[in-house]
């Protein structure tokens, strides 16, 4: 019997389940799309397969393409693009993690507190935020991504329109920067460590998906859909099946 199962291997959901096993609790992360474990052999530069809604790598649906993506019922006639499998949305937006304006937080007093939103202002202190911002950011890592020639003149194009450079990850006027994003830079671990060497999380092991075997042969339990083929039991000891 698991302390918690984490449903969903996104954005969020590796970071809850990295926390609680942290602190001494069973934890078993489930994640119903596909593993991208071989991303650089299974990714295409043919737009249509990369992000046609039914059948590309980026729909939202299950790890099989060859089965049919999910079906989402909207509140309005619209298009909602959501990417299932690990890592979850963030792989269609390139990870890109900023954090949000001050002004949509309930403490805001800046001379265009008007121009934001506050009846629906989040019921807490952009400043009470901030540390878990650092945490997640520290974890997943959050870093300035690498320029290349768009990017470069992008942002020579913002600085001659006479918007200010942004030097921090406090975004509080509109300027201009690198992108703050979570995707490995080069030397990073990424498939050359099973262990998470963060503070807090000694022992602990990177999400990695099972072989479909160890399914077929009933050896992983508490899958309640068919497709949920990644799972991930994390212990206080570090081990994990």
């Amino acid at each position: 019997m698991r302390d918690v199962i984490v449903v969903g291997a996104g954005g969020g959901g590796p970071v809850v389940a990295k926390e609680l096993a942290a602190r001494g609790l069973d934890v078993l992360l489930l994640e119903a799309g596909a593993g991208f474990e071989h991303s650089e052999r299974e990714w295409s530069h043919f737009e249509n397969e990369a992000n046609n809604p039914a059948t590309g790598v980026f729909r939202f649906g299950p790890g099989d393409r060859t089965q049919p993506p999910w079906a989402r019922d909207l509140p309005q006639n619209c298009f909602l693009w959501q990417t299932a499998g690990v890592g979850g949305s963030t792989v269609h937006y390139f990870a890109n993690s900023p954090r949000a304006m001050p002004g949509a937080f309930s403490d805001y007093t800046g001379l265009d507190a008007a121009d934001y939103d506050r009846a629906h202002a989040a019921p807490l202190g952009y400043r009470e935020l901030i540390p878990y911002y650092e945490w997640v950011e520290h974890t997943l890592p959050v870093q300035t991504a690498a320029m290349g020639t768009k990017e470069d003149r992008f942002l020579r194009g913002a600085a001659k329109l006479g918007l200010p450079h942004q030097t921090s990850k406090d975004v509080t006027v509109a300027a201009y920067r690198p992108q703050e994003n979570a995707i490995l830079q080069p030397q990073g671990t990424d498939e050359r460590s099973q262990e998470a060497h963060v503070p807090g999380g000694e022992g602990l092991h990177i999400l990695r998906p099972l072989p479909a075997r160890l399914h077929r042969a009933g050896e992983v339990a508490a899958q309640p859909a068919r497709e949920a083929v990644y799972a991930l039991q994390l212990r206080p000891d570090g081990a994990h099946r």
